[in-house]
């Protein structure tokens, strides 16, 4: 659907979702962006937010797509 999906586990300082995938903990977004749009396209990607709610925890697959930096903080301003 087009609600947020708030992630119920371990959250980190900013309120972003945190799990441990691949040997590693990582943001609870950026495994969702991994598991429903494939790897990063660059070691650079960030899993960047459409609802603008990453800090509240939001891990809806379709809220989520791969961007570069300055895509992901254009989005925060825009």
């Amino acid at each position: 659907g087009d609600e947020c999906l708030i992630w119920p586990f371990a959250r980190d300082a900013k309120g972003y979702g945190v799990v441990k995938y691949d040997g590693a903990y990582q943001g609870a977004h950026r495994v969702c962006c991994i598991l429903s749009e494939g790897p990063p396209p660059t070691d650079h990607s960030e899993a960047a937010h459409s609802c603008g709610n990453g800090h509240l925890g939001c891990v809806n697959p379709h809220h989520l797509r791969w961007a570069t930096q300055l895509e992901n903080a254009a989005d925060r301003i825009g």
